[in-house]
Parts: C-alpha cells; sequence; structure tokens
C-alpha cells in the first residue's frame, strides 16, 4: 500500500471538508472552496524545513522552493478530493469504455530509430556513458541523491543520436516506421503473410 502523504490529523480535517467540496461542486464554486482550504491548510501546516536538494534543484532560491512545494501541496490536496469523491461527484455522469481493438499509435521516429540500432549500435555506448555521468555527478553533489534513470538518459540520447542522422537513414526509419505500424494489431498469421 502506497504511503500517505497526510497525517492522521490532516486526513481527519480534509474527511470534514468533504460536504463542502460536494457542495461546491454541485454550485460550480470549487475555485472558491480550493481557495478557502488552501488559506486553512497553510494556517494549520505551514511549509516544513526544506532539503539542500530542494532548494538547489530552485535555483538555490529559498522562495522559490517554498512556493515550489506549496504549490505541489496545494495540487495534492485538490487531487485528494477528487480521488475521495469518485462516487459522489463525476463530471461527466458516466465513464466510457475503453476500446481495446483500437490501433496502437505509430511509434515516433526516434523511437523506432532506437528498435532498429540499440542492440547493435548503441547499447554499449548508453552503458559507458551513463556509468560516466553518475560517475562525474557524485563528486559534484556528495549526499543528493542522482535522479536520472538509465532510461531517461537513454531516451535522450537517442532523440539527440535520431536528430543528428542523414537524410537517408531518416528515409530508412521512416520505412521501418510504417512497416512495424501497417504490421500492429495483426494476429501471428496475418503478420507472416505480409
Amino acid at each position: 500500500m502506497p504511503k500517505k502523504w497526510v497525517t492522521a490529523e490532516q486526513e481527519k480535517w480534509l474527511r470534514e471538508r468533504l460536504p463542502l467540496f460536494v457542495e461546491s461542486h454541485r454550485c460550480k464554486t470549487t475555485m472558491v472552496f480550493y481557495s478557502e482550504v488552501h488559506k486553512e491548510w497553510r494556517k494549520n501546516w505551514p511549509h516544513r524545513n526544506l532539503t539542500n536538494m530542494e532548494i538547489t534543484a530552485i535555483d538555490g532560491n529559498v522562495e522559490k522552493a517554498v512556493k515550489e512545494i506549496q504549490s505541489k501541496t496545494e495540487d495534492r490536496v485538490i487531487a485528494w478530493f477528487h480521488n475521495h469523491n469518485r462516487s459522489i461527484v463525476s463530471s461527466r455522469g458516466t465513464r466510457g469504455t475503453i476500446k481495446l481493438d483500437m490501433k496502437p499509435r505509430k511509434k515516433q521516429p526516434w523511437q523506432a530509430y532506437q528498435r532498429m540500432t540499440y542492440e547493435t549500435q548503441w547499447k554499449d555506448v548508453i552503458d559507458k556513458a551513463y556509468d560516466e555521468l553518475r560517475a562525474e555527478w557524485k563528486p559534484k553533489a556528495p549526499g543528493d541523491i542522482f535522479n536520472l534513470s538509465r532510461f531517461e538518459f537513454m531516451n535522450d540520447f537517442m532523440r539527440k543520436k535520431y536528430e543528428e542522422q542523414s537524410p537517408e537513414v531518416k528515409a530508412k526509419v521512416e520505412e521501418f516506421r510504417q512497416q512495424k505500424y501497417d504490421l500492429q494489431g495483426l494476429s501471428s498469421a496475418e503478420k507472416q503473410q505480409q
């Protein structure tokens, strides 16, 4: 079960305001409701002490960091009210069903390029570059957590490499991309006939 972001006292406080939220939603005055809730929240629970990482992430500006944390908390409060009223309040009345027979979207060109070249050309290069970046980063920010995942690094790397390619390579990628898209949604037997 995910860790709660509210204390028991805060959750009780939020639950006490659920009827007001429902009423404000019905009367289309949720903006007024949220404004009042946010004021009361800040009065009851002023911002917590910020970590060095949170401050440095906002250019070392403490005031900006406090506003950023406040904004995130306000977003959580809004989400809390919506998540705890799904059965009571609905913006459309009924929910649609997911269409499972839809054809998937076509991959981005850089994704097709990645599929064509990653294993044979770029995997070892990406592994090495990512490890070097992590090694360089640790002495520069001791005690801070390295937040760039290998997946994010790889995607950024592949986007850049695709952009550097010649028009001929990009044409081959587009052909591959279209071929894969045309085969999506077909059964194995239908793919073999293609």
